[in-house]
């Protein structure tokens, strides 16, 4: 039997506040003046993780599947009823929910992370930093920087991360959310690190 990998694709599309400003110029097929809501990045690349991870032999439960935002008990109790080995929650970032300069890659983890949390998110935020080549913001502490618990990483009763691939407030950043080249390979990436934390070849 394989490993079981739980992932979650954060926000719902009506979640309050989980979009980028107003965008500048067309994107993708999206107009001057629209948004991009976060799930529009979380969700394809969750479902390129899958894919990832189940070429390279592991087993997967998706907990948040659909556009719509899954009760944050419901997604972890899911993975603690499949007993998933590891629990990986992908986002993109915000810092002041206009246009502005904050940037990079973090991974978030519990103020009561296990050693293997912290090693899990080690891993998988630098092959992301590696991947995209932005600013390494490092793995930060839920409680110490966001004065939370966040659930899905307090909750869990197995290694659990939370990734951030850039910010949907930057210009630059959020030019990307919607780039299918940059979701396989933020997807591609977060594999790798899973990989390297279970000791299992990577199979592109």
């Amino acid at each position: 039997m394989g490993y079981l990998v739980a992932v979650d694709s954060g926000h719902g599309m009506e979640t309050p506040g989980k979009r980028t400003p107003a965008i500048p110029e067309d994107w993708f097929g999206r107009k001057k003046g629209e948004c991009i809501h976060e799930k529009e990045f979380n969700k394809p690349a969750a479902e390129y993780l899958i894919t990832a991870l189940k070429r390279s032999g592991f087993d997967t439960i998706n907990v948040s599947p659909g556009t719509t935002d899954i009760p944050l008990k419901d997604r972890y109790a899911a993975a603690n009823s499949a007993k998933a080995d590891i629990f990986v929650s992908k986002h993109y970032n915000a810092s002041m929910g206009k246009w502005g300069g904050a940037n990079g890659i973090e991974t978030i983890i519990s103020q009561y992370a296990s050693d293997q949390s912290k090693k899990l998110a080690q891993l998988v935020q630098a092959e992301l930093v590696q991947a995209h080549k932005r600013t390494d913001r490092g793995v930060k502490i839920d409680f110490a920087y966001f004065g939370i618990n966040i659930a899905v990483l307090y909750h869990t009763g197995m290694p659990a991360i939370l990734t951030e691939s850039g910010f949907m407030d930057n210009l630059k950043e959020a030019k990307t959310m919607l780039d299918p080249e940059f979701q396989k390979a933020d997807a591609e990436a977060t594999c790798r690190g899973i990989c390297k934390y279970f000791g299992i070849a990577y199979i592109p």
